[in-house]
């Protein structure tokens, strides 16, 4: 069931996802998870065909959203644990560079991906829509971001994989991968 209430607009720029509704409880984990308590969390869910126990912890559900709360309980979304990698001892959050580069307005969208580094164990690099603009993209990269969240290496958007970010991510890492 919905266990947010969210105001649309202020949330896709601010990216909050709104104060919990009542009888929902929030807290973060010391990794800043977040983690939610309702009576209506579902007990099991369905993953090809199968029944499975919905993973808890003392009650809590454990999103592996990382989050913030703020003194109005807005909760306010950051990235995913699931999506970070380590880079030369840098935890990176590809969303929060993904953001950074959609707040230049010069690409339209973007995923970033850790490839397997030598040295530094991960790398960021980017997938965008255009390459039109890339040297401005690079430059805003550089003044907007530190160094090791800087892509590294850019490639175009694979014209057979549609964007929807969560879907996309997943078919962006397969493609780069084989």
């Amino acid at each position: 069931g919905q266990v947010i209430s969210t105001v649309l607009g202020e949330s896709l720029i601010h990216h909050h996802i709104g104060q919990p509704l009542d009888g929902t409880q929030v807290s973060l984990s010391d990794s800043f998870q977040l983690l939610i308590q309702t009576p209506t969390l579902a007990t099991h869910y369905i993953q090809n065909g199968v029944s499975q126990l919905l993973p808890t912890s003392n009650g809590w559900f454990e999103t592996n959203d990382i989050a913030s709360i703020d003194q109005n309980g807005c909760i306010s979304i950051h990235g995913r644990q699931d999506h970070q990698f380590n880079s030369g001892g840098e935890l990176i959050s590809p969303e929060f560079i993904e953001r950074v580069l959609q707040s230049s307005g010069l690409i339209e969208y973007v995923i970033v991906i850790p490839k397997q580094d030598d040295h530094l164990g991960f790398i960021p690099i980017a997938f965008i829509h255009s390459m039109d603009r890339l040297e401005e993209i690079r430059l805003f990269s550089e003044q907007q971001l530190p160094r090791y969240m800087q892509p590294k290496a850019w490639f175009p958007w694979p014209k057979y994989i549609h964007f929807s970010n969560k879907a996309s991510r997943r078919q962006i890492q397969s493609y780069f991968n084989s």
